[in-house]
């Protein structure tokens, strides 16, 4: 009788041991970059995407100034849901950057909602008269 007992409890545990796996619970997530215009001696690597702790979306990518000279960029993350549906969020606006010579910057961007899973970084060469 044990053992019939201890077979059923089991079997009704296997199912919600495989529920649990944190690759199901997440979708597919995909990052991009973008230089509009022309902004020369910035390169850019290391693009990660990835969920945080609390399963929004996060995405990174490191920008590098090539030139002996301080490079002024703007930027603005844009996200999109699975369907291709632009997530509005404030964090939408420009924000400006200034990167030293040869040196780096992360861009990094979290999702405004769950419902975001593609992300568009934009970058382009800071206005003039914005420079702080």
């Amino acid at each position: 009788m044990n053992r019939l007992i201890s077979a059923l409890l089991f079997s009704l545990w296997i199912p919600l041991a495989a529920c649990s796996s944190t690759k199901a619970d997440y979708g597919p997530l995909k990052g991009d970059t973008g230089v509009i215009g022309k902004v020369r001696d910035l390169e850019l690597r290391d693009p990660i995407i990835r969920y945080d702790n609390s399963g929004l979306a996060v995405y990174q990518i490191t920008a590098i100034n090539e030139d002996d000279k301080t490079l002024w960029i703007e930027w603005r993350p844009r996200w999109f849901d699975l369907e291709g549906f632009e997530v509005n969020s404030p964090a939408n606006a420009w924000q400006r950057v200034n990167i030293v010579p040869r040196g780096f910057t992360p861009l990094k961007s979290i999702a405004p909602s769950v419902l975001a899973a593609i992300c568009r970084i934009e970058i382009r060469k800071a206005r003039e008269g914005l420079r702080s």
